[in-house]
């Protein structure tokens, strides 16, 4: 996130300046600020009064501060760490969702494109619409699926919740 919006300052930065220029060249009135009166105003910072000088210099170390920390500090991306008697995997929370979407598609005996899985952090939500006429036993379903979270040992540890719609799918 802070990549992107870092990328995206440099690259308005980047296009407002190579307007500047061609406006500049062509002699036509500059958008903002020439370049030239841009190149003495930076020249000119040291001849500032000391409360702007510090203010700026402040501002500079905070975005420097806050960029150095981004970099340091763990983020939290979604995956999960899946540990077993024989191996150690990282597990993104896509994979986890489609392993659990095809598990309650299987266990509510629906089409697998009538269940939903989101992953969070440490929470799934599985969504299923079932079969028009034949219900889905919830408690069922909601068993299997904390079994099977179980089973991939995640760390950190997810919950699930099952949710089925009551409006089914004709045909589905």
């Amino acid at each position: 996130m802070l990549a992107v919006l870092l990328a995206v300052v440099v690259m308005i930065f980047s296009a407002w300046v190579a307007t500047e220029s061609v406006l500049n060249v062509l002699g036509m009135r500059a958008l903002l600020v020439a370049p030239r009166d841009a190149a003495k105003a930076i020249v000119g910072i040291p001849d500032q009064p000391m409360p702007v000088l510090i203010l700026i210099g402040a501002s500079a170390v905070v975005v420097g501060l806050i960029i150095v920390l981004a970099g340091l500090l763990p983020g939290r991306r979604p995956r999960h760490h899946l540990i077993n008697d024989r191996l150690a995997m990282v597990v993104d929370n896509e994979v986890v969702a489609s392993a659990l979407a095809r598990r309650a598609a299987l266990v509510a005996g629906v089409d697998p494109d009538n269940v939903s899985v989101s992953v969070s952090h440490r929470h799934a939500v599985v969504r299923l619409t079932p079969v028009s006429g034949l219900p889905v036993d919830e408690a069922l379903v909601n068993d299997v699926i904390g079994e099977e979270l179980a089973s991939y040992g995640l760390r950190p540890q997810m919950r699930a919740t099952v949710l089925i719609r009551s409006e089914g799918k004709v045909g589905a």
